[in-house]
Parts: C-alpha cells; sequence; structure tokens
C-alpha cells in the first residue's frame, strides 16, 4: 500500500528546499498552497472513512 504524499507549493513556503526536494523525487501527489493543505486532508480522510 501506498501513502498519499502533500507538498507545500514552494512560492508559499518560508523555505523552498524542502519542498523543491520533495518534488523532486517524482514520489508527491498534490503541490499545494499552505492554506489548502488542511481541507485537502479533510477531504481524502472522508473519502476513505
Amino acid at each position: 500500500m501506498r501513502g498519499t504524499v502533500i507538498v507545500q507549493d514552494e512560492k508559499t513556503a518560508e523555505f523552498s528546499g524542502m519542498p523543491v526536494a520533495a518534488i523532486q523525487t517524482g514520489s508527491v501527489d498534490f503541490v499545494l498552497p499552505l492554506d489548502e493543505i488542511a481541507p485537502t486532508l479533510i477531504t481524502l480522510v472522508m473519502k476513505t472513512s
């Protein structure tokens, strides 16, 4: 089973190094601005319940 990977958009991150490195792995499912991460997590959890 594979998990879901969410990364903060580098444009909204205080430091872009970690998001950029994560994106470069090719294993990221969502790249989102910070204010969209929590609502996306809620939606994903509600779908799988």
